[in-house]
């Protein structure tokens, strides 16, 4: 599994260049594998290609059990998936994702915990105030801000993981 986050820039009403790609690998604590690059002296173009780089790297090892894309919604895999295909990149990842607001949803649902919505739909969490308040998780700033948001997914989503769906 790995935790991705993008910062992004908003250039015009409808487009947005990341300016920063954070990334975890969720498996391995005790190795914690992460990617982080900003486009402040490089182009969109290279930043994706690094980590597309980056995360075929982690197919290819035989340590690396799950390359699946845990992003926080699907608006933020949604935009990546669409700058990776401007971009004329190959797309590093099945079909299959999972979002990280469906998991807060399935944990406040399966706590019985009241579920923040508004007009009958779910509202963003934003993740600090969730894991913090929680599942009572601080998070170590790192200087990237993108890279700091994917390790707080990493970190609950083990969490969750291991309450919501126990291994057999």
């Amino acid at each position: 599994m790995i935790a991705v986050n993008l910062e992004l820039k908003l250039v015009s009403s409808e487009k947005y260049l990341i300016r920063s790609i954070g990334a975890v690998l969720v498996e391995n604590w005790n190795n914690v594998n992460f990617f982080s690059a900003q486009n402040e002296n490089t182009d969109e173009k290279q930043l994706i290609t690094e980590f597309v780089k980056w995360v075929n790297t982690l197919a290819q090892r035989n340590d690396v059990e799950d390359i699946t894309l845990l992003g926080y919604n699907c608006y933020t895999i949604n935009i990546l998936k669409d700058k990776v295909k401007n971009h004329k990149i190959k797309w590093p990842f099945g079909f299959g994702t999972i979002t990280f607001d469906s998991m807060i949803y399935l944990y406040l649902d399966a706590k019985g915990m009241f579920i923040p919505q508004r007009n009958k739909m779910f509202l963003r969490f934003p993740l600090e105030y969730f894991l913090k308040n929680y599942l009572g998780i601080l998070i170590e700033p790192y200087p990237s801000e993108s890279l700091n948001l994917a390790k707080g997914m990493a970190i609950a989503y083990s969490h969750l993981q291991r309450q919501l769906l126990p291994r057999r």
